[in-house]
């Protein structure tokens, strides 16, 4: 499911808004850490509120595809107001602009039912 659209700006960062049943965020940019450090994140995601603050609502990490060998960024945006963070990817799309990706997470099954379930 898309919940995002970004363009990537001239500095190496993103610049787009997250929209999804009732989350909206219009102005959300995602600049690069400069240096990174160990296994923190590769950019901080921000949110700018009509005072241009602003507000750190995840991180992103660089990362490639497994089956395709594509690159693509890992998110993870949390704050007070989500029941729980949400992981998602941004990838670029054949236009050239970027996508935000989330997939609900597959549900984990106990681990007596998963031996019953493979009988």
């Amino acid at each position: 499911m898309i919940i995002g659209s970004f363009t990537e700006e001239g500095d190496g960062s993103y610049r787009g808004s997250i929209s999804c049943f009732g989350l909206y965020v219009e102005d959300v940019t995602l600049a690069a850490v400069m240096p990174k450090r160990g296994d923190g994140p590769d950019f901080v995601v921000f949110s700018h509120d009509a005072a241009d603050s602003q507000v750190e609502i995840g991180g992103a990490w660089n990362r490639v595809s497994e089956k395709k060998g594509r690159a693509y960024l890992s998110l993870k945006l949390d704050g007070p107001t989500l029941a729980a963070p949400i992981n998602c990817a941004l990838t670029r799309q054949p236009d050239g602009s970027y996508a935000l990706l989330w997939n609900r997470p597959k549900a984990k099954l106990p681990e007596d039912q998963g031996d019953e379930a493979a009988t």
